[in-house]
Parts: C-alpha cells; sequence; structure tokens
C-alpha cells in the first residue's frame, strides 16, 4: 500500500515537471510576441472557443503564425514545446509534429486568456473527467485506468502554480484556490470551457 502511494507521489511529481516545462515555455514565447505586438498564447487569445481539443490547441503551438504543423522547432509559436512535456506516464511520446495526437496528450486545457486571474486552472491531468464545463462546484469522474497510469489529478495555473492531489480527497474547488486567496470569491463564479484531449 505504502509503496504504491510514494510510486503515485513519483508520478504526480514527474507529471508536474513536464506541465512546468509546458508553461514555461508557453510564456516566454508570449511575451516575445507581445513584445512585437502579437496576441499572447493562451488559447482565448489564439480564437479558441473552448469546443476544441487540447490536442487541437497544442497541434496550434507546434505550428507557425500560417497554422499548419511544421516539424522545424523554430518555425513552432512555441519553439521550446517538447513532446516529453505534453505526455505523461503510460502515454507514447510523438515522434514529430505531425504524429501528435490525443494518444500523446496527457492533458486537458481550461480555454483561458491573458485576462483571466492568476490563479485560474489552466493545465488538468487527463485522468478527471469534468465534462465540458468547470467550476468549483462541478461533477468530476475519475479515471482510475487508462493510459495516463495516475491516481493523483495533477493541475497547474495560469500564473505557474502547479499541484496535485490524490482521488480520494480531490474536488473541483481546490482548482480555485488561488483564485479565491488572491481575490473575490465571486471570481469563481466564471464558468471556464474544458478541451479534452
Amino acid at each position: 500500500m505504502w509503496v504504491l502511494q510514494y510510486v503515485d507521489l513519483a508520478r504526480a511529481t514527474r507529471m508536474k515537471s513536464r506541465h512546468r516545462a509546458l508553461w514555461v515555455a508557453l510564456v516566454c514565447a508570449s511575451d516575445e510576441r507581445v513584445s512585437v505586438g502579437r496576441a499572447p498564447l493562451w488559447p482565448k487569445d489564439l480564437g479558441f472557443t473552448g469546443s476544441e481539443t487540447s490536442t487541437a490547441y497544442f497541434r496550434r503551438l507546434l505550428a507557425p503564425e500560417a497554422g499548419q504543423v511544421v516539424e522545424r522547432r523554430q518555425d513552432w509559436l512555441v519553439p521550446d514545446l517538447s513532446f516529453w512535456a505534453l505526455g505523461g506516464p503510460g502515454l507514447r511520446e510523438a515522434a514529430a509534429a505531425k504524429d501528435f495526437g490525443p494518444e500523446n496528450n496527457a492533458w486537458q486545457v481550461v480555454c483561458i486568456g491573458e485576462d483571466a486571474d492568476a490563479g485560474a486552472p489552466f493545465l488538468n491531468s487527463r485522468n478527471v473527467d469534468f465534462g465540458d464545463t468547470l467550476t468549483p462546484t462541478s461533477q468530476v469522474r475519475f479515471v482510475r485506468s487508462g493510459p495516463l497510469r495516475l491516481r493523483r489529478v495533477v493541475w497547474l495555473t495560469r500564473g505557474g502554480g502547479t499541484y496535485d492531489a490524490s482521488f480520494r480527497v480531490f474536488t473541483p474547488a481546490m482548482l480555485f484556490r488561488d483564485v479565491y486567496a488572491d481575490s473575490d470569491p465571486a471570481a469563481t463564479a466564471t464558468v471556464y470551457r474544458v478541451m479534452q484531449p
């Protein structure tokens, strides 16, 4: 029992390293774009509405401004993005940008923009299902088996906060604790769209 818990903690820590690397690459590329008058790279700022998949969003980041996925990293909107950061335990890592699909994607993306609170949730591990929308009172379904092989929920906020919790104690309200801490609790009344892999 204890061994399994330590394995889960180790996997969650690796997942947090992955989403942190993804976030750093995204923020750095966004800052460069904003400095030359272009839109940042958060989903809403790129025109996503939340009805799309997180895979479509990541494929957009693996493409140049024109929009078609290319293999040359220096042409990507986020040149420092890695297939390792997009994946997770039990998922096959994509060999090339053109091959990246849902089977290589460990993340759900909350459709937010640059104007979202820094504590707003941005990335959630795909082993928890909120449906199409997310609020602090959303119903949640855990995926106990599946490709991710993780019994903890891992998430990251727009401001870069990284968290995880076991299925046993996790509630959707935990995703909003930074919003409660940094601003009026009424900010959590926002209904966020969740982009599934």
